[in-house]
């Protein structure tokens, strides 16, 4: 009876039965990135002995800091001519287990990949042009990536804060948070920090940036890397800076029965709000506005 290995037996094994990494490499990969130019065309993914090759990819620590990652592309079957002549195969073509990018260096192989590493994709949890009245404002951002590990999509997330005169400060965060939403349930994995606002300046629109660090691939930041500000996707966001309490909170309330447009009164407490209603809404707003 034959046996095939899987791919879990493949790994860091050498010798009787398996050889070792690269022991007949591939020549070069092809533009593609899935492909690889081989002599050997043996069929690989029926093969006693698989060839891997060892990949070496840029990526980052949990520190943002460049570093590099070390991952296995196993050489899996002989591909295709395309239809109509999908029964032959091609001369020399093997495929990849999984895409090699275009910044990856391999052992004993030309990578002209010009695949690019993929990007994360991100979310935030905080709502956009929110008024922050303490110096200590927590950021929110949920994450997901193709190269996940060590049981996170991304190595790190940095907050970046600025005002409209160019001071800045920010925050990285090395670890997710979890937040549970009551209503359904749910708890959603996140990046979290608590940033120190006290050195901006007060009273006007803070941009919200955020720089995610792959364990795979580039760094991308959200102010070059997505849509311009404003936007329905992805993109920046914005702060109205009021620690200091200068723009306040007013009240004004609503009773279409008992209300006056011409008598109701805003007013910094709700209470003393109840007492002058207005009639309409248009009429609340204005005075708040005044």
């Amino acid at each position: 009876m034959q046996m095939t290995l899987g791919v879990g037996m493949r790994l860091g094994q050498t010798g009787t039965g398996l050889h070792a990494l690269n022991s007949l490499p591939a020549a070069e990969i092809f533009a593609d990135g899935w492909q690889a130019l081989q002599s050997d065309t043996s069929d690989y993914s029926n093969a006693l002995e698989p060839q891997g090759l060892l990949v070496s990819r840029p990526g980052f620590d949990r520190f943002a800091m460049p570093t590099v990652v070390e991952t296995t592309v196993y050489l899996t079957g002989r591909v295709r001519q395309p239809y109509p002549d999908q029964s032959n195969f091609t001369d020399n073509s093997v495929a990849c287990s999984e895409f090699v990018y275009a910044g990856d260096s391999i052992k004993g192989a030309s990578n002209h990949s010009m695949r690019p590493a993929p990007q994360p994709i991100a979310m935030w949890l905080n709502h956009d042009r929110e008024r922050v009245v303490s110096a200590a404002h927590e950021l929110r951002i949920a994450v997901a990536h193709a190269h996940a590990r060590d049981g996170q999509p991304v190595a790190a997330v940095k907050f970046i804060v600025k005002d409209a005169v160019g001071n800045e400060v920010t925050q990285l965060a090395t670890t997710q948070s979890s937040l549970k939403f009551e209503a359904s349930g749910l708890h959603i994995p996140h990046f979290a920090a608590t940033v120190d606002l006290s050195s901006l300046a007060q009273g006007g629109l803070l941009t919200v940036d955020a720089a995610i660090y792959p364990w795979v691939g580039d760094a991308f930041t959200l102010s070059t890397g997505t849509h311009p500000y404003p936007s329905p996707n992805l993109t920046t966001l914005r702060l109205l800076n009021d620690t200091n309490g200068g723009y306040g909170t007013f009240y004004a309330l609503v009773n279409s029965a008992t209300g006056d447009d011409a008598t109701g009164q805003a007013a910094t407490a709700r209470a003393d709000a109840a007492t002058s209603p207005f009639a309409t809404i248009l009429a609340a707003a204005g005075a708040i506005k005044t």
